[in-house]
């Protein structure tokens, strides 16, 4: 190991470690997952996976197995498709403990799969890839569970597929199984039907398996049930919780907006960044020949603005990052707009401001409005949302956002992301320039330096 590099590792450690150690704490009991499996054990059992019972029935055996407080006095609701909870019903056949360390061993391994196929496909050094993925994908997915690791994953499975195989069977199986994190993965797969035929029949066939399997788990009117009334509900039910969500309609809400229409307008959003994204992927995709825009630059657009948002899907948008950076013929641009993107993009910045050694340095949040507040008993019968809705809301009566510190947090993530949207709009109106080979290492880099200058 070059002598520079030892101190290099040791900051970053010391910066992460507060990081590290929350995320560890949040898996001895990860609560994302925690809804998910008690989801896959309804669908197991034959139970609606989306009502209040049995989803906090099992949730607090889970709590009581692990030893983990309850740090809520509702259900966390399990939103994923039906497909997606077919997995975790298998997760539910193992003891919520040994389930959870293997979900976490998964997690792991596709966040180490996305890191190499990055680096190797953009060009990107390794170890940049690497640090890009670990603050938000270990620190804060990982410690909850969430299924963005995988989904991940699989967006750059399917671009690898793509572009170094030329298999689009393949690339349409790896977009299928991005579909667990389903708003993150729908402008891929509408770019990928749009612009490339050979892709289309594979899609369809993928998507006809996933609707095949839905019915099939929970029958068709709970199926319904999700996508008129779960899906609604849920964009709805962290409108208020402006500390955590990154979607256009929470910020137009702490901006004064109606919540209605702050939904409405943040679903709006959402369809028209996507529609922008796939036509601006397609007109990338012509110009460059490299279809790999067709799934990993849609996604990023897809996440500015939206109905619902949080900081551990920001890192969707690393691909394309890296992707529009490998385009970059100027070695030391790319090094920058690297360094950048993963400052930006990969850091959980509201996480690290509501760690207990930084929040006490930072601004109290306004007093509360109210001393106490008791929360409405959930019915067993009702969609789990509802009662989720209020503990949500009940919480923000309790404890106010801080606007001005909240929005100050998000902002680096936001700007990054609008930069994307500048950066491809750029590339598409301009002369195509084949690309340079990036620095392999961070040994190259003061080379690279040099023969920019």
């Amino acid at each position: 190991m070059r002598a520079w590099r030892l101190p290099v590792l040791l900051l970053a450690f010391v910066a992460a470690a507060p990081l590290i150690a929350a995320a560890a704490n949040g898996l001895r009991c990860p609560e994302d997952f925690r809804a998910f499996y008690c989801g896959g054990s309804a669908v197991a059992a034959g139970r609606d996976p989306y009502r209040t019972q049995p989803l906090f029935g099992c949730e607090l055996a889970a709590l009581a197995v692990t030893g983990v407080p309850p740090g809520y006095r509702t259900v966390v609701p399990a939103p994923l498709p039906p497909y997606a909870l077919a997995l975790f019903a298998v997760f539910a056949r193992l003891p919520f403990s040994a389930a959870s360390l293997t979900w976490a061993a998964i997690g792991i391994l596709a966040i180490a799969a996305t890191a190499v196929m990055l680096a190797r496909s953009t060009g990107v050094p390794l170890v940049l890839t690497s640090a890009a993925l670990v603050p938000s994908e270990v620190c804060v997915s990982l410690s909850l569970g969430q299924v963005v690791p995988l989904a991940l994953c699989a967006l750059c499975a399917a671009a690898w597929a793509i572009r170094e195989k030329r298999k689009h069977v393949a690339a349409a199986a790896a977009l299928a199984c991005a579909t667990i994190e389903p708003h993150v993965a729908l402008p891929a797969l509408v770019a990928a039907a749009c612009f490339t035929r050979s892709m289309r029949r594979p899609l369809a066939v993928a998507c006809a398996l996933l609707a095949a399997v839905s019915l099939a788990v929970v029958g068709p009117a709970t199926c319904l049930e999700y996508v008129s009334r779960v899906l609604p509900l849920h964009a709805r039910s962290e409108i208020v919780n402006y500390r955590f969500q990154y979607s256009l309609t929470s910020l137009l809400w702490a901006g004064g907006v109606r919540k209605e229409t702050a939904a409405a307008l943040g679903a709006a959003s959402y369809l028209f960044m996507t529609v922008a994204g796939v036509a601006l992927a397609g007109s990338l995709s012509r110009r460059f020949s490299d279809e790999r825009f067709l799934v990993l630059f849609p996604p990023a657009l897809g996440l500015i603005g939206g109905p619902f948002l949080h900081s551990q899907q920001m890192v969707a948008a690393l691909p394309a990052a890296f992707l529009l950076v490998h385009y970059v013929r100027d070695d030391l641009r790319r090094v920058v707009a690297v360094a950048a993107v993963c400052a930006c993009l990969a850091v959980p910045w509201e996480t690290i401001a509501t760690l207990p050694a930084v929040a006490a340095r930072l601004p109290a949040d306004p007093p509360a409005k109210a001393a106490g507040a008791s929360l409405p008993q959930a019915r067993p019968e009702e969609l789990a949302e509802l009662p989720w809705t209020r503990q949500v809301e009940a919480f923000t009566e309790l404890h106010p956002p801080n606007i001005p510190l909240e929005t100050a947090v998000k902002l680096p993530a936001w700007c990054a992301l609008v930069a994307v949207l500048g950066a491809g709009l750029q590339m598409a109106s301009r002369k195509v320039a084949p690309p340079r080979s990036a620095p392999s290492s961070f040994a190259e880099l003061p080379r690279a330096a040099e023969n920019a200058t």
